[in-house]
């Protein structure tokens, strides 16, 4: 059994029409449950000031958007 760990949010069946991504809520709650974050942090460096953003901040939306893919808008 896996522990629940980081959902704040119910998933349940409905039949209102939603967005193509937004199974994209559960991928990213899925990489902070297996602990991506706490690898990142651990072997990306940190940033040269105290005022940069951690190396999570940059990776977790290129994993996201390279995830969901990106829509065709090329008509033939």
């Amino acid at each position: 059994m896996i522990k629940q760990k980081l959902l704040s949010f119910k998933l349940s069946r409905t039949k209102e029409d939603i967005t193509a991504r937004a199974g994209l809520a559960v991928y990213s709650e899925f990489l902070r449950g297996f602990g991506i974050k706490e690898l990142i942090e651990k072997f990306m460096p940190p940033s040269g000031s105290n005022r940069g953003y951690p190396a999570y901040c940059y990776i977790e939306p290129i994993l996201i958007m390279l995830t969901g893919g990106r829509k065709n808008n090329r008509r033939f």
